[in-house]
């Protein structure tokens, strides 16, 4: 239930957390292939708890936001974010 609601269908056999991790995966990249997309609903904005390699990854000791989280979070933070959907990378 914490997983941002993306999957129209599961579409493969197994509905381990490792193998519901990569399809949710898959599918966010889809959803966002093209950038921003239109109409992002509020369920899926008020999905607020952090999901590792979904919402961030970690990289030699520090958390890195991914482009989903920051689409989730609404709004571009100005801080020149590696991940940023709104143009503002350094």
């Amino acid at each position: 239930m914490d997983y941002p609601p993306v999957l129209e269908r599961i579409t493969g056999d197994c509905m381990c957390e490792k193998c519901l991790k990569v399809e949710v995966k898959r599918k966010i990249e889809a959803y966002t292939q093209s950038g921003i997309p239109s109409g992002i609903n509020e369920k899926i904005k008020s999905n607020t708890r952090l999901l590792e390699d979904i919402d961030y990854y970690i990289e030699n000791g520090l958390y890195v936001f991914t482009f989903w989280f920051h689409l989730k979070r609404g709004s571009c933070c100005g801080n020149g974010c590696r991940h940023c959907p709104y143009g503002n990378k350094k």
